[in-house]
């Protein structure tokens, strides 16, 4: 493998909201139903929601429950990285919350939990919490009241228990096993409810580690409409229309579990063109964000490979280390500490380098070639943790692994 230095690849590992110390009042269990309570900070009732509460109660806090009804959403739920937000579920968030446990005590998991677990933000290792970003954490909101500290289940505040609402009007009283009304806003508009966790987070220090919200501030598309694209089915036996969202939730870990790069081929294109003596790459970064963004341990990289006019390779803009051969083609964030040593964002003073996509970015990378390239092909490759951060954290296995997500091809 390519060596990278070690202020790039050691990059952030801070995972959402899990720096502050938690509000210990936020996703208390309730003693009859073990889902999150409607204490002081929640808001709602029948008058908000606009239908009474149902005689018998659906089960809130098992998503499987609401699979007789809405069989289609459920069935991308369990298979999103949502359902996968629990540590003893997705491999990278259980290294990095071990790694914070052990250099900064035992209340990293709560903080974490605001956003993996919020249901269950008090009890990180039950049942309960192990739903994940369960379908009551969006649907049974009455609100999100959004700000610059609260993360996670601190900006939700919930409705009564059997209250259940989407981002469409439903009639008081159309479900029979849960109460129902107007349209909720923070679903409704496609990014408020989202910004709760992928809003920004800032480390200790003050430093931002993840700014998915911040990177995506202004732009009019919102986060539904590229990350739960319309599905040309009903939701299930309880859908009035002829699609619904996917809940699937498409984002790069299904690049890793799945092999689909359909969110990368719609949103990002990789060109080239020869000019003379060099070759110029074209990277378009249609997002609405930052590439690469979110985790921000995240790399991307440009390869490229020149053959000859006897497809024998001639050259390539890597040799052994990306920084030093062609630092322009590789794209991340570093950070490091108050004496500017490489470290991870918990514990970052500073960013040292921030060389990625921004949104909407058209960028073009020039590099001399030798006169006997006459094909250049173009594989532009990305880690979900850098290799070094992975070392770091003691990760193996194929979620460290690169994946190819664009390849372009251009002749002389």
């Amino acid at each position: 493998m390519l060596r990278l230095l070690p202020w790039i690849a050691l990059l952030a590992l801070a995972g959402a909201g899990c720096h502050k110390k938690p509000d210990q009042d936020h996703g208390k269990a309730t003693p009859a139903a073990g889902s999150v309570g409607t204490g002081a900070g929640a808001q709602g009732g029948p008058g908000a929601a606009g239908a009474a509460p149902p005689a018998a109660p659906l089960d809130l806090e098992d998503p499987k429950a609401c699979a007789a009804c809405h069989a289609a959403i459920v069935a991308e739920f369990t298979d999103s990285m949502h359902a996968q937000a629990h540590h003893e579920l997705d491999p990278i968030y259980r290294a990095m919350r071990t790694l914070r446990i052990a250099k900064e005590g035992e209340q990293i998991p709560q903080a974490c939990a605001r956003c993996h677990t919020p249901r269950a933000v008090s009890a990180p290792d039950s049942e309960l919490a192990r739903a994940g970003v369960s379908c009551a954490t969006c649907h049974n909101l009455a609100k999100v009241e959004l700000s610059a500290e609260a993360r996670g289940v601190e900006a939700l505040r919930f409705a009564e228990p059997t209250m259940l609402r989407g981002p469409h009007d439903v009639a008081p009283g159309k479900a029979v096993v849960h109460g129902t009304g107007p349209a909720q806003p923070a679903l409704a508009d496609g990014t408020t409810v989202c910004l709760a966790c992928h809003g920004e987070e800032r480390n200790p220090q003050g430093l931002a580690t993840c700014a998915t919200g911040v990177e995506h501030a202004g732009d009019e598309r919102s986060c539904t409409s590229c990350h739960m694209p319309e599905v040309p089915a009903p939701n299930g036996v309880a859908g009035t229309r002829p699609t619904h969202r996917s809940h699937a939730f498409l984002g790069p870990h299904r690049a890793w579990q799945h092999g689909d790069l359909s969110l990368f081929a719609e949103h990002l294109s990789v060109s080239g063109r020869f000019e003379g003596k060099r070759f110029i790459a074209v990277l378009h970064n249609r997002a609405a964000h930052s590439f690469p963004t979110g985790f921000p341990a995240r790399l991307a990289m440009l390869a490229m490979t020149g053959f000859d006019a006897k497809g024998q390779q001639v050259w390539s803009n890597f040799a052994k280390d990306p920084l030093a051969d062609h630092p322009d083609a590789v794209f991340g964030k570093g950070y490091v500490d108050a004496e500017g040593k490489p470290t991870l964002a918990p514990y970052a003073a500073k960013m040292a380098r921030d060389h990625r996509l921004e949104r909407n970015e058209q960028r073009e990378l020039g590099v001399e070639v030798p006169p006997t390239v006459a094909r250049v092909e173009l594989a532009l490759k990305l880690w979900l943790v850098a290799p070094l951060a992975a070392q770091k954290l003691s990760l193996t296995g194929p979620l460290t692994e690169p994946r190819v997500i664009l390849k372009a091809t251009a002749t002389r």
